[in-house]
């Protein structure tokens, strides 16, 4: 990492030292209901949730989400808990780094760890990723390698998944009314969904963009947590 980090370190460790002395407990107990519920959304189809506002360009509005959250407190409150364990390991490595002095040898280890945490931590945070891949000024080059992949290798969320989604969203109990052909796996995945191809009745052949499910409510609530 690039430049006087000595703030971020403080932070981390003041970090560190609330999580183990004060919040864990609390952490252990919130934290679980989001993982649950990642667990459940990773195995079947989840239930379409409630969020702020639409999903559209032109739709973000920070007032209405902050109006939105108001009323939820325990939902920000499980995302906290989430991002603050599933981070808490890797910042306790960082903040050890610091103290050595950012040895070389560390870094592509590191780096390897920060994907696989925003691939974990979901859409939101693989497009963190993918932005900050390009931004040399402010990430070292090893990071920025790692962080590459999030531009054209994100996993790909389950085929049934997707399929159910499609079924869903198309009003259809069977997708050979709809298209004579359907890879079974995805031809590309991303941070916000994952392509298909496909080729209808008429012969017309297309891409099919299946969105992860529960995208929305976790980029909206990522956004307001971030905020």
């Amino acid at each position: 990492l690039q430049g006087d980090w000595t703030p971020y370190a403080t932070v981390m460790a003041v970090s560190c030292a609330a999580t183990v002395a004060l919040t864990l407990p609390a952490l252990l107990l919130t934290g679980a209901a989001e993982r649950k519920r990642q667990e459940r959304t990773a195995t079947s189809l989840p239930e379409e949730a409630e969020a702020p506002y639409k999903g559209g360009a032109n739709d973000y509005s920070p007032a209405k989400a902050e109006a939105f959250y108001a009323k939820r407190p325990l939902l920000v409150a499980e995302r906290l808990a989430w991002l603050t364990q599933a981070t808490f390991a890797f910042n306790v490595k960082l903040l050890i780094d610091y103290l050595r002095g950012w040895p070389e040898a560390s870094e592509p280890e590191r780096a390897k760890e920060c994907l696989a945490l925003c691939e974990e931590l979901g859409p939101t945070f693989i497009k963190l990723g993918q932005a900050l891949s390009i931004r040399t000024d402010l990430i070292s080059e090893a990071y920025a390698l790692e962080l590459r992949k999030l531009q054209d290798a994100v996993p790909p969320f389950s085929d049934a998944q997707a399929t159910a989604i499609l079924r869903r969203d198309l009003g259809v109990r069977d997708l050979s009314d709809i298209f004579e052909e359907l890879t079974p796996s995805p031809i590309a995945s991303a941070s916000i969904g994952q392509v298909y191809k496909a080729k209808l009745r008429n012969g017309k052949v297309v891409a099919l963009k299946v969105q992860r499910p529960d995208c929305e409510r976790v980029v909206a609530l990522d956004l307001f947590v971030l905020r």
